[in-house]
């Protein structure tokens, strides 16, 4: 499928690319190593800057930023944990913010499972603190695992505040 990306970058990342998806602002395209997110929203362009220029571990790796195209590393998505919702939805039931979520979880984690979503999720919320994301867009339509098997977020919602 063509995307509408400049020739160079086309060029150096591969034409077999297949929609994936789309939102308010913009189309998402992918192949077996990349996904590249065309975006009208010049926020989420300088998030993905920031992203890339921070290089947090725990957020998805940004590739490259030419114009309005953000490439970045494709994320295993299709993995399913109970745990994962349970603890999300736990924080939504008690009314939990990310911002202090870890504060709750460090009495009521019974199991290493548990230990370990956590301790990844309070990482990216790290990590979006230090690239000035003040409320990230984390849920789990929008979290995946890296190469590595460590959580990532791939997608900051650019609706919410940044500084």
């Amino acid at each position: 499928m063509n995307i509408p990306i400049d020739e160079r970058t086309a060029k150096k990342y591969g034409n077999n690319f297949f929609f994936l998806g789309s939102g308010c602002y913009g189309t998402a395209y992918e192949n077996e190593e990349f996904v590249i997110k065309m975006t009208s929203d010049e926020r989420e362009v300088e998030i993905a800057k920031r992203i890339k220029d921070a290089n947090c571990s725990s957020l998805v790796k940004i590739i490259e930023v030419v114009e309005n195209a953000i490439v970045q590393e494709k994320v295993k998505t299709d993995f399913c944990t109970c745990t994962l919702h349970r603890i999300f939805e736990e924080m939504w039931c008690q009314g939990i913010s990310f911002d202090c979520f870890h504060l709750y979880f460090e009495d009521e984690i019974l199991n290493e499972e548990e230990k370990w979503w956590s301790s990844q999720l309070a990482g990216i919320t790290f990590d979006c603190s230090k690239i000035g994301v003040i409320n990230p867009d984390i849920h789990c339509d929008n979290l995946g695992l890296n190469t590595n098997g460590d959580l990532v977020l791939f997608d900051v919602s650019s609706r919410k505040p940044i500084f």
